[in-house]
Formats: structure tokens, C-alpha cells, sequence
């Protein structure tokens, strides 16, 4: 079962603060987490491994046209093989697990799941992750890419408006006013699926 959280907040992970981060938040910012492991990280940190390494796969990845993104190259790299894009990936599983730890020690769940644009890694990334989270909790969940991926928060949106939409028509059809509490979950027409 989805954990939804107050005010269905609840999975903003990418607000957590990764340990060493010393700025402050600011407004309109990712979140400290997705700044330093996030897309945009992982591509600076690509750019500057395939400087360092000018004759790794990454570096030979990034030289090439196309509409990849460098973390995309990162990823398509590691699953090769090869080892300078291996180490960005082990680097960015450590910082990940690092940080969601403690809340996996908490609530164990049985899974983490894992949206947005990284949600395009493939097991590349969820095995780093797995390997971090067998050293540093109990019980590791099973770490999971959304099939979503960055569609994620647009798809849960319009599921959360189909939802109240639902309600308040059952509301209606039960003649209950918007404020007042129905009993069990709103009834969809036959045929549509919830």
C-alpha cells in the first residue's frame, strides 16, 4: 500500500538532507538531496570523469550526438561495464542510501521506489542502491524504478483529481453536502476502474 503522508507529501525525498550539505534551503530550489544526486549531478560529475579518463566508455559516450543525457550515458556506460562510469553510479547509490536509511530503519517498508528522470537507470542503479541499503539497514525494502519514471508526479496528480472527482460525485449522488463524512470509499460508474 501507497503511503501518501500528511497532506499526501509523504516520498519527497529528494528534500532530505544528505550528509556534509551546508546550504540553507532556498525557495524555488530541488531539494539538497536531488542537487547533489540528482540528474544535473550526475552529469557534472560524467563531464568531469570523462575529462579525468579521456579514454573511458563514458568519455566516448558523451562525445556522441544524439538527445541522451549525460546521466543516461552514465548509466548505459556502468551497465557496460565500464568502471569510471561504475564508480558514479556506486557514489550515487552511497549518498542515496545514505540518506534514506534511517527512514528504512524506521518505517521498513517493504519496497522503495524510486521516480523522476533517474527512474530511467535500470538495474544498474537499483543494484548499487540494494548492495548500500544490505550495509546500512536491518531489513533492506526492494529497491524499484517506477515504470513511471518523471511522469510520475503528473500521473499521481491527475489520480488524486480523478479521485476528489469521484467523491464529491458519490457525495452527490448520496445527497451529502462537501463537508460532510461518507462512509467507505466512493463508488465508481460500473466499468471504469479506480
Amino acid at each position: 500500500r501507497l503511503h501518501r503522508g500528511a497532506l499526501a507529501a509523504a516520498g519527497e525525498i529528494g528534500f532530505i538532507t544528505p550528509g556534509g550539505w551546508q546550504e540553507p534551503l532556498a525557495a524555488g530550489r530541488r531539494g539538497p538531496l536531488e542537487q547533489v544526486i540528482g540528474a544535473e549531478a550526475i552529469a557534472a560529475r560524467a563531464r568531469k570523469a570523462a575529462k579525468t579518463h579521456p579514454d573511458s566508455e563514458l568519455a566516448r559516450r558523451l562525445k556522441q550526438p544524439g538527445d541522451h543525457t549525460d546521466a543516461a550515458h552514465v548509466f548505459a556506460a556502468a551497465q557496460d561495464g565500464d568502471p569510471v562510469a561504475m564508480a558514479i553510479v556506486d557514489e550515487v547509490a552511497g549518498v542515496f542510501a545514505s540518506a534514506i536509511a534511517p527512514v528504512v530503519l524506521a518505517l521498513a517498508p517493504d519496497a522503495v521506489v524510486i521516480g523522476g528522470g533517474i527512474a530511467r537507470a535500470g538495474g544498474v542503479l537499483t543494484l548499487a542502491i540494494s548492495a548500500q541499503l544490505d550495509e546500512l539497514t536491518l531489513v533492506p525494502p526492494v529497491v524499484e524504478l517506477s515504470p513511471l519514471a518523471q511522469d510520475a508526479v503528473i500521473t499521481g496528480a491527475v489520480h488524486l483529481a480523478l479521485d476528489e472527482a469521484w467523491q464529491l460525485a458519490d457525495r452527490a449522488g448520496r445527497g451529502l453536502a462537501g463537508g460532510e463524512r461518507m462512509d467507505g470509499p466512493p463508488t465508481p460508474p460500473h466499468g471504469r476502474p479506480r
